[in-house]
């Protein structure tokens, strides 16, 4: 008798994603937080019994109907038509209240990108897929260009006007009143595309990207990542 289960595919990146290291401990200790309102995707393996069967010289034989889920689709096909927009995803977006449109084509680090990205900071990947949705004063050839890292902000050009051009020059008091530059996109968006297959149900990271643009070939866990870059104490958190 051969037992088979279901296997994770893929989802469509993070909503929140924190990768932080924690002091309290006496050795070093870091947590890893990411929270997804994505669905995750399965494999239905009753929609592949017959081929797996082949595999072995056997013939399956149904006992009922086929499932119209193995033939059918479902969702809107046409999504990928309707305009790009961010989504809540950290605290000041959900203070204003912004749903806006993203900013394309825009430049980063010198490389211009006419999608959604993803970022990396010294080969350690985020798996979220972002793009502007305010201007910045900072241009190359009358474009949006941002040479910011993972977690900087940037004070508004109009503090009346959440949605105002984000200054670099600009001292506005602190975080409490700064902007990130980039925002966590809405599915439809161009760029956005699933994210490998997943090693024990968590989001791989720790993979080298080509630029801010992340080639996932390598599959890599979160028990890989522990062993291979991060060392001592490691808390996954996953919801």
């Amino acid at each position: 008798k051969k037992h088979i289960e279901g296997v994770l595919s893929f989802v469509k990146g993070c909503d929140q994603f924190q990768f932080t290291k924690v002091d309290k401990f006496v050795n070093p200790a870091f947590i890893l937080r990411q929270k997804s309102e994505n669905p995750t995707t399965y494999t239905k393996l009753s929609c592949f019994l017959p081929w797996v069967a082949a595999q072995y010289n056997l013939v399956y034989e149904s006992t009922g109907s086929t499932d119209p889920a193995c033939s059918t689709g479902s969702g809107d096909p046409q999504d990928g038509e309707n305009t790009c927009r961010n989504t809540h995803s950290n605290w000041d977006q959900l203070r204003d209240d912004i749903e806006a449109e993203c900013i394309l084509p825009f430049y980063y680090k010198g490389r211009r990108y006419n999608e959604c990205i993803l970022f990396d900071e010294e080969d350690f990947l985020y798996p979220i897929f972002r793009c502007p949705i305010r201007n910045i004063t900072t241009k190359i050839n009358g474009i949006n260009s941002f040479n910011v890292s993972f977690g900087d902000a940037y004070c508004l050009s109009d503090e009346e006007d959440v949605l105002s051009p984000l200054d670099p020059n600009i001292d506005c008091g602190g975080f409490l009143n700064e902007r990130p530059p980039f925002s966590q996109r809405k599915n439809n968006c161009p760029g956005v595309r699933a994210l490998g297959i997943i090693g024990g149900g968590a989001i791989l990271a720790g993979v080298g990207t080509l630029g801010a643009l992340g080639s996932l070939a390598p599959v890599l866990g979160v028990g890989a990542l522990g062993a291979a870059g991060v060392g001592g104490m490691m808390v996954a958190e996953s919801m």
